[in-house]
C-alpha cells in the first residue's frame, strides 16, 4: 500500500469500507462462538486478528459451517465482539426499486 494508510493491530485500514456478508454461529472448546463474515474489497490488506484465514482455531467442522472457502482471500470471519469495538457503526445498503440506506450506531461496549 502507499504512504498514509493506517491500519490498525488486526490489519483493518482505518476508513476503508467492508462489506458484511453474513454471521454465522461455530464451537470453539464446546462455547458457541459468533462470527461475523466480512469482504475486503481491496483484497490486498489481510486481517489478521482472532479468526482470521490462518488462525489455528479453524478445523474442518468450523470451516464448512462457516462457509470459509480457500479460493477467496478477501473473505475473512471476525468474532461479534471484536467486530463491535472495531466498528464504531455500519450502514447496510439495499437496491431494489429504490435506494434503501440504514445506519446503525453501536453502543459501548461494558468492560469485561
Amino acid at each position: 500500500m502507499t504512504g498514509g494508510v493506517f491500519k490498525n493491530e488486526h490489519g483493518l485500514v482505518a476508513g476503508h469500507t467492508y462489506t458484511i456478508l453474513g454471521v454465522n454461529e461455530v464451537l470453539e472448546a464446546g462455547k458457541p462462538e459468533r462470527l461475523v463474515k466480512l469482504r475486503n474489497p481491496w483484497s490486498t490488506d489481510k486481517y489478521s486478528g482472532p479468526w482470521s484465514n490462518q488462525d489455528a482455531k479453524w478445523n474442518n467442522d468450523t470451516k464448512s459451517h462457516a462457509g470459509v472457502s480457500p479460493d477467496d482471500e478477501a473473505v475473512f470471519h471476525m468474532p461479534l465482539n471484536l467486530f463491535r469495538k472495531m466498528f464504531g457503526s455500519f450502514a447496510v445498503g439495499l437496491y431494489q426499486h429504490t435506494w434503501i440506506l440504514s445506519q446503525t450506531k453501536f453502543e459501548p461496549l461494558e468492560a469485561t
